[in-house]
């Protein structure tokens, strides 16, 4: 079985690091962390992921314009994104205005994380077979 790739972009080592931890410990996932956000365009051509977690809120680039510049490089602008903020909650989890980017709460426990990377995958395969 092939693992599908997910790059996680987060100035905070520690909470990328874990992130990645728990994925990778489902054995469907293998992942890279990036802390620097002016890095994240660079290491997601290099890995090529199957998905983005994008922190919204970074110095240098914030996490939209990260989002921005994978979105018009030809080889990632269908790649799909996954914003962790903490200026929303659990229950406003989901799409941010009409077919906006989705987004997961931060804190986040293994299983939301776990959950939200599966669906988000799950509905990229689902439209790419569109």
């Amino acid at each position: 079985m092939n693992k599908q790739r997910i790059l996680i972009v987060d100035d905070n080592a520690m909470i990328a690091k874990m992130m990645g931890v728990w994925l990778e410990r489902t054995g469907n996932y293998e992942t890279l962390q990036e802390n620097k956000p002016l890095l994240g365009v660079s290491a997601a051509r290099r890995f090529k992921p199957d998905l983005v977690l994008l922190d919204v809120d970074m110095p240098g680039m914030t996490g939209p314009k990260v989002a921005d510049a994978i979105r018009h490089d030809p080889f990632l602008e269908y790649t799909p994104i996954l914003f962790l903020t903490p200026l929303a909650g659990k229950a406003e989890a989901g799409r941010l205005g009409y077919k906006g980017p989705k987004f997961i709460p931060k804190p986040v426990s293994p299983a939301e994380l776990i959950d939200h990377v599966a669906k988000a995958l799950a509905e990229s395969h689902e439209e790419a077979c569109r």
